[in-house]
C-alpha cells in the first residue's frame, strides 16, 4: 500500500509532462497552420477583391506551370508523409 502512494506522483509528473509536451507540439503545428494560411491566404482574397472592385475583372492566372507545381506538391507531401510514417512504425536501436 505504501509503495503504490510512492509511485503515485511520479506517474502523475509523468502524465503531465506528456500532456504539456503533447500541447506543445499542437500549438506549434497550429500556430505555423494559421502563419501560412494567413500569409498565403489572406494577401489573395484581398487581391482578389481589388481587382473585383477596381477592374471587374477576375484576377488574372498564367496557368503554364501550374500543374507541375501541384503535382510535385502533392508527391512531396506524400513522401514527408510516408516518411513520418515509416519512422513511427519502423525503430532501429542502436543500443
Amino acid at each position: 500500500m505504501l509503495e503504490s502512494n510512492e509511485k503515485a506522483p511520479l506517474n502523475i509528473n509523468m502524465l503531465y509532462i506528456f500532456l504539456v509536451n503533447k500541447m506543445i507540439i499542437y500549438f506549434l503545428t497550429g500556430s505555423n497552420s494559421v502563419n501560412v494560411f494567413l500569409g498565403l491566404g489572406l494577401p489573395w482574397v484581398l487581391l482578389t477583391i481589388y481587382y473585383k472592385a477596381k477592374f471587374n475583372i477576375h484576377y488574372p492566372i498564367q496557368s503554364d506551370n501550374l500543374t507541375q507545381a501541384v503535382i510535385l506538391f502533392v508527391v512531396v507531401g506524400c513522401i514527408c508523409i510516408l516518411i513520418l510514417l515509416i519512422r513511427r512504425f519502423v525503430s532501429i536501436d542502436k543500443k
